[in-house]
């Protein structure tokens, strides 16, 4: 419901402050190429009077360029256009918070915006930092080290993926977007059939899992760049729905787990208290 709201949202915004203007200036336009006068129509007559004489031409100011003719002065905004010639809607919410909004309410919501960006932004790097420095280096690489040593390494890799991140938004660097859709993609492939099959059925196999998350992984990867970075959303689909299949699959075929495993692991599901 979220996402087919979003999307109805994003194409009316579209519709209002793109296409609408858009197809109102090419209606300008060709009215003003109809209502054109003929050269055959603009006869001096012999004795012209003093009002036949007056210019009517526009007053060019000192300094400006005299516009070409059939010119129509631009009232309304056209539509941004991307690499491909079409409509970008990356551009609406930024272009209409800075053309159609007062300025009191575009800082509000600017702030807002800002807020939140933080706080994904600081979960993300404390995230990252106690991945690498906990998980990583003191679980399997030097386990005595101590808690001191812990904490000062989590803010020195916390600094530094702010300052990777500040780099990568300062330089607009382009593989961030292709590394982005290839990391949620393969994440999502890999780990939600996984996930829900661990939750709610008793039949998934050791097997039948890891079959399940070897193919999520390889179809998101090899989907990705079979189909190219624009078509990164029907690879991920197909990666998210295939292990759904292979699991129950794979599970059927192989040992299943051991009933004291499966009591333990659903002790309490699903009983009444």
């Amino acid at each position: 419901l979220i996402i087919v709201f979003a999307a109805y949202f994003n194409g009316a915004l579209a519709h209002v402050f793109y296409e609408a203007p858009k197809k109102a200036a090419q209606a300008v336009s060709q009215q003003a190429v109809t209502h054109k006068p003929s050269a055959d129509a603009s006869v001096i007559p012999n004795n012209p009077g003093p009002a036949q004489t007056e210019s009517t031409a526009p007053v060019v100011q000192k300094g400006e360029s005299t516009p070409p003719a059939g010119h129509v002065p631009q009232t309304t905004r056209p539509a941004v256009p991307n690499k491909e010639g079409k409509i970008d809607f990356d551009r609406i919410v930024p272009d209409m918070l800075s053309t159609h909004l007062p300025e009191l309410l575009m800082a509000i919501i600017l702030l807002l915006v800002l807020s939140a960006s933080m706080s994904t932004l600081s979960s993300l790097v404390l995230v990252s930092a106690s991945a690498v420095a906990i998980d990583m280096y003191k679980g399997h690489i030097n386990p005595s080290i101590s808690k001191e040593n812990s904490v000062a390494m989590m803010r020195f890799l916390s600094g530094l993926f702010i300052i990777i991140a500040f780099f990568i938004a300062r330089y607009e660097l382009s593989v961030i977007v292709t590394l982005m859709s290839l990391s949620w993609g393969a994440v999502a492939g890999t780990f939600m059939a996984p996930f829900l099959y661990g939750l709610y059925w008793k039949g998934a196999t050791r097997t039948g899992v890891a079959a399940g998350m070897a193919t999520g992984l390889g179809l998101s990867v090899s989907l990705f760049f079979i189909l190219g970075p624009a078509n990164s959303p029907i690879a991920s689909t197909i990666a998210m729905i295939a292990p759904f299949l292979v699991i129950p699959l794979v599970s059927r075929f192989t040992r299943k787990p051991e009933q004291a495993l499966l009591a333990r692991a659903f002790e309490g599901i699903g009983s009444k208290r």
